[in-house]
């Protein structure tokens, strides 16, 4: 999505360029307005305090990750209890810094992993105090927050409005569920269509502008379930970027609730966590169109501070049992491990086994599993009172930091705007953009991907550049009459093939009349022939 382009446009004239029509067409808006703009608002006002620079745009995804941090520490006081709850949170926040998928989707400048996320965790801490107060007023703050997550993305929210539901249902009966997921719906729904309208009244945006698009762009684009059968390559990915470890110590928690339920016989205001979690990833997993979504992409970062304050949540109920001996054993069989990965000369400890593993289907699977599994068997060798699986949460936990702070280090090594286990690194963007920069001419125009684009037009003199994102991702007769259409003129002077293109017809498209003049990595650069 244009995320940096429309929000340099508001910058500029203010909101009423997003009522701006196409010359000719009275339907059609000059700025893309796919989601609720609230996003796009924000982003603008970055850019006014502190420059039109990439710098100022991922500054939001990091501020709305701090926020989400600190509401996440409101959220473990009320489950856990003040005292517990600062040791939960810290832990869980160090997972989060280790781990390369929560820092670098951060970055990104998109809608899920910043603002969509905040509201959204916002609006699960009004509901736990719903639960644990049944109060108006935390219900009248539910409904809100719900209108606050719908002015960020409007295809999220009703899987929170789900997990609301069946939580309540089996935790205070069918009667109170219905009540009050009606009322949160309609507070939240009624308060975010009154505002939106009378936004579109002010802007002139077209009020079902971003309905169309979610309904006949994403909603019909498919339907539901047809992408069941790729949910185990989602399952798979999970270890490229959540590691074993991480998984062990979350699926240690969920096993450890059950346990308690199968006890207590009623569910705590916590469970209520791994409801939302839950449904999070079966939407994403077996809804979301494949083309638009890859394995563990943004769309399910909305439930990874649950995930990981969840997986905190264990290893703090099973740390009181370990002795500092044993705590340092561990850490020295996960450092050793992590050194027999290096010597073998793995580029990644454990996401480069991962990688293969998934590839090519090698034995080499196994070795996802190998660091935890040796910590857990010298755990029980020095604590044999533990049970397997307290054993297997704790040297989960204590293995996790010396791989993952490598790869951390690995992951922000390069310049990646659109990270996914497919993709992982996007050799050569920042050397492409760097190279296109020197070259292109403000009257040139271009067929690069969305991000190039923006970089470019960032760029002193070149603000007014054209260009066009690729059509190289359908078959080879569409490619052709959508190239054509656009290159009419011949004003198209450079074509960059990146990753995600289908190269081979794309190729056969643009060489009668372009030619290969550079490959930085993963992305070709085709200049137009004299």
């Amino acid at each position: 999505m244009p995320f940096a382009w429309n929000a340099r446009a508001i910058n500029d004239k203010g909101l009423a360029v997003l009522g701006e029509r196409v010359a000719g067409d009275s339907t059609a808006t000059v700025l893309e307005i796919a989601h609720p703009p609230l996003y796009n608002i924000l982003l603008a006002c970055s850019f006014r305090l502190f420059g039109e620079a990439p710098a100022a745009a991922r500054l939001l995804g990091v501020l709305c990750l701090l926020l989400t941090a600190g509401v996440l520490l409101l959220i473990a006081r009320r489950l856990f209890g003040a005292q517990p709850a600062t040791q939960i949170w810290l832990t869980a926040m160090t997972l989060t810094a280790v781990n390369p998928y929560f820092i670098q989707y951060a970055l990104l400048v998109d809608i899920d992993t910043s603002i969509l996320t905040l509201c959204m965790t916002g609006t699960i801490y009004f509901f736990i105090r719903l639960v644990q107060t049944n109060s108006t007023g935390n219900l009248l703050a539910t409904g809100l927050g719900l209108a606050a997550s719908f002015w960020a993305k409007e295809m999220t929210p009703p899987i929170l409005l789900a997990a609301i539901f069946f939580f309540l249902w089996p935790y205070a009966g069918l009667r109170r569920a219905l009540r009050q997921t009606t009322a949160i719906a309609a507070i939240g729904v009624g308060v975010f269509t009154l505002t939106w309208c009378l936004f579109c009244a002010w802007t002139n945006v077209p009020p079902l502008g971003f309905v169309e698009f979610t309904l006949l762009k994403k909603g019909a684009a498919a339907s539901p379930f047809s992408h069941l059968p790729k949910a185990g390559l989602k399952i798979k990915s999970m270890l490229y970027w959540l590691s074993p470890a991480l998984l062990l110590l979350f699926c240690g928690y969920v096993a450890g609730r059950i346990k308690a339920l199968r006890v207590a016989r009623r569910l705590e205001g916590q469970d209520f966590l791994l409801v939302y979690v839950g449904l999070m990833f079966f939407y994403t997993m077996v809804y979301i169109p494949s083309s638009t979504c890859n394995p563990l992409q943004k769309y399910d970062y909305p439930a990874m501070p649950f995930m990981v304050l969840a997986a905190a949540a264990g290893l703090h109920r099973s740390l009181p049992l370990l002795t500092a001996k044993t705590a340092l054993l561990l850490l020295l069989v996960g450092v050793a491990l992590f050194c027999c990965y290096w010597l073998c000369k793995l580029p990644d400890p454990l996401l480069a086994v991962s990688v293969n593993a998934l590839r090519f289907r090698s034995p080499a699977s196994l070795l996802l599993l190998l660091p935890p599994l040796v910590a857990m068997l010298a755990l029980k060798k020095f604590r044999p009172t533990f049970t397997w699986g307290r054993s297997l949460v704790l040297a989960a936990g204590l293995v996790v930091l010396p791989q993952n702070a490598y790869v951390t280090v690995k992951q922000m090594s390069d310049y990646t705007t659109s990270p996914c286990w497919e993709n992982y690194g996007e050799r050569g963007l920042a050397q492409t953009i760097a190279y296109l920069a020197k070259r292109v001419q403000p009257e040139h125009e271009l067929v690069v991907r969305k991000d190039i684009g923006y970089y470019l037009n960032g760029i002193a003199g070149l603000e007014n550049m054209r260009w066009w994102y690729p059509m190289f991702r359908s078959e080879l007769q569409k490619m052709k009459e959508d190239f054509a259409a656009i290159d009419a003129s011949g004003a198209i002077a450079y074509v960059v093939l990146g990753p995600y293109d289908q190269r081979a017809p794309a190729r056969q498209v643009i060489q009668p009349h372009f030619t290969l003049e550079q490959v930085f990595g993963d992305f070709e650069i085709y200049r137009r022939c004299e």
